[in-house]
C-alpha cells in the first residue's frame, strides 16, 4: 500500500503545480473563473 500512499502525495503536488500556474495567468479561462473560486486556490 506504500506505493498508493506516494502516487497520492506526487498527484497532490502535482495539483498544486497545476493550481499555481493557472493563477499566474491572465488567460480566458482563468478569468471564467470566479473571483471567489481564485481566492480559495490561490
Amino acid at each position: 500500500m506504500e506505493h498508493l500512499y506516494y502516487a497520492a502525495i506526487n498527484l497532490e503536488k502535482e495539483a498544486v503545480r497545476l493550481t499555481v500556474l493557472a493563477c499566474g495567468l491572465d488567460s480566458a479561462d482563468t478569468s471564467r473563473m470566479k473571483q471567489e473560486e481564485k481566492t480559495d486556490y490561490c
